[in-house]
């Protein structure tokens, strides 16, 4: 029974070796999410013509209560600089998987896989960082994004079992 319990201990180590915090970001060859596109149609197009000498920052803030504010107005086709803040003592995760599907990607902060034809699931925020997300909505509608909460990323899945039971804060995406 010893030597069971001697053996278990490393290959349970081992296991969570492959399991980290972090971005998960689609590449266009990657079909893992086979009932979802990469990318909107245009993205690459949309990217390059915006100016984004003229985007506008909109800073939102994460913490244990939410998302501050709750509501961001945005327009199609306007190139934006999100800046996601992390307010709070613990790791957090946007997670937002509709509004980030309509998006024309330019850039994340300390993520270089993100380009215009890639597709952002969610996105990760250590403890009282900031990172800042380039992009263009290229659909209208009223998005949810939430507080992906302290899960952890294993096999590229973003993992926490009690996202659902708890209920973590949300704010939403409106654009027009």
């Amino acid at each position: 029974m010893k030597f069971l319990k001697l053996l278990l201990i490393p290959m349970m180590g081992l296991t969570l070796v492959g399991c980290a915090y972090q971005d998960i970001v689609q590449s266009p060859d990657h079909k893992l999410f086979m009932n979802r596109t990469v990318a909107p149609e245009g993205s690459a197009k949309a990217v390059a013509a915006a100016d984004w000498t003229k985007a506008e920052k909109v800073t939102i803030t994460l913490d244990k209560y939410g998302f501050k504010p709750m509501f961001v107005e945005l327009n199609v086709g306007q190139p934006y600089i999100f800046v996601f803040e992390n307010a709070d003592k613990a790791q957090r995760s946007v997670a937002g998987d509709e509004f980030f599907d309509t998006l024309a990607l330019k850039s994340l902060s300390g993520n270089e896989l993100v380009a215009p034809n890639a597709r952002i699931q969610n996105i990760d925020l250590e403890d009282m960082t900031t990172r800042e997300l380039r992009a263009i909505p290229l659909e209208k509608g009223r998005f949810e994004i939430a507080d992906g909460g302290k899960g952890f990323t294993a096999w590229g899945w973003h993992l926490n079992p009690f996202k659902y039971i708890l209920g973590y804060p949300s704010g939403f995406m409106i654009v027009q």
